[in-house]
């Protein structure tokens, strides 16, 4: 991507300023009009935008991926792509030589207190909408950069076979360089997402634009285990749309369920974090008993000691071992093997796309989302402008 880490960074210290011009304005006309419309889009962020600027830093990822969602929902672009950029910003510095970095990396702080970086699903996704945004800007160039960035946080998987198996990036990816002009990139892109989607119609890439539909709720972190240290990934609950169908007039197209982003979270076996966490379980349990048993010790030794003529040396080594016993004892105290289930709640279920004719430009263009026996729960509308690259539509 073009954006330059020190482009990024100096939007993290432009938040308030930024959100005081673009949203209070609207906030203001929100509170004096009175006449029971639907209030703006600014008041619906306010929240958002009050914990990603008031919250503690630890969370600011995930508050600003949160935001950055809603503002892509109700129009606002320029919050979204805000919040985006900088969320990515401090997810591509995770290591550095700040304090929250070197708590990171140590035995003494519980896995929720570190700064959120989300697990490999959730950088991927975070990645895929700054994607969608670079479509919609009609930046070809920074729309793949985007999304082979998920698939290089996708890599992080564990499990080899499930490794690099976001599909719906390999799609959106081909669908950028095919805006590029690359036609071998692209069907280098379009043969990998078959691997994995072999049902997928091939589309007619010249005349073709690309709608993307987001259904169900995201998955959902659990903490499980002996001292809540075990992570455990469980699908969305609460939602009944499960498939969506797209309209112009009596035209129909269903879309395809491109990416099950539940599958994504949960298909990644024993995931590093889990390791880590496991080795801090083993580790407070072995110096819980280097403790208990160098304290026995020299409890033992105490006794023996005038027995065995050499009291004075004795009691020294018990006393040492008794110190080493407390501090190991310390130690184990300190370490703090808690998962952190902080999740990115407005996360999809389901990314389902479908590639529509270029002549729906200028036409409205609807959204049905339907639940599994096919009944329409709720519907959206679009009219995409004469040079739209992208349609998208999120069940809200």
């Amino acid at each position: 991507m073009t954006s330059s880490t020190a482009e990024r960074g100096s939007g993290l210290r432009g938040w308030p300023a930024f959100v005081a011009v673009l949203l209070v304005p609207a906030l203001l006309v929100a509170q004096t009009t009175g006449d029971g419309a639907r209030p703006p889009a600014s008041v619906v962020l306010r929240p958002l935008v009050d914990k990603v600027t008031r919250a503690q830093n630890k969370d600011r990822v995930v508050n600003e991926m949160e935001l950055g969602v809603t503002a892509l929902a109700l129009g606002e672009i320029d919050v979204a792509r805000h919040a985006f950029d900088s969320a990515l910003h401090l997810i591509e510095i995770t290591h550095g030589g700040t304090e929250q970095a070197r708590q990171a990396r140590s035995l003494w702080y519980e896995e929720g207190t570190k700064d959120f970086k989300g697990e490999p699903y959730e950088r991927a996704m975070a990645y895929y909408y700054r994607g969608l945004i670079y479509l919609r800007d009609r930046d070809a160039d920074n729309a793949r950069a985007c999304f082979n960035a998920a698939v290089l946080q996708d890599s992080f998987a564990e499990e080899q076979q499930n490794r690099c198996d976001f599909a719906v990036m390999y799609l959106m990816a081909a669908y950028a360089t095919h805006l590029q002009g690359d036609k071998n990139a692209r069907d280098e892109y379009f043969a990998e997402f078959l691997r994995f989607r072999p049902d997928f119609p091939v589309p007619d890439w010249d005349n073709s634009i690309i709608a993307v539909v987001e259904t169900g709720k995201g998955p959902r972190k659990l903490a499980d285990g002996v001292g809540h240290f075990q992570m455990k990934l469980f699908r969305g609950k609460g939602f009944k749309d499960v498939a969506a169908q797209l309209a112009v007039g009596q035209q129909k197209w269903r879309a395809y369920p491109a990416e099950d982003i539940a599958f994504q979270a949960m298909t990644r076996g024993s995931r590093p974090i889990d390791r880590i966490l496991e080795g801090k379980v083993q580790f407070k349990k072995q110096a819980e008993n280097v403790g208990t048993s160098l304290t026995s010790a020299s409890s033992e030794v105490m006794v023996a000691a005038p027995l065995l003529g050499n009291s004075s040396g004795m009691q020294a080594a018990a006393g040492g071992l008794a110190l080493i016993g407390i501090a190991s004892a310390l130690i184990a105290s300190n370490a703090k093997p808690r998962a952190d289930t902080r999740y990115w709640p407005n996360l999809p279920d389901t990314v389902h796309v479908a590639f529509l004719p270029k002549s729906v430009r200028g036409t409205a263009v609807s959204a049905a989302f339907l639940d599994a026996e096919g009944n329409e729960l709720s519907r959206q509308e679009q009219t995409p402008p004469e040079a739209e690259t992208l349609l998208w539509f999120k069940n809200s």
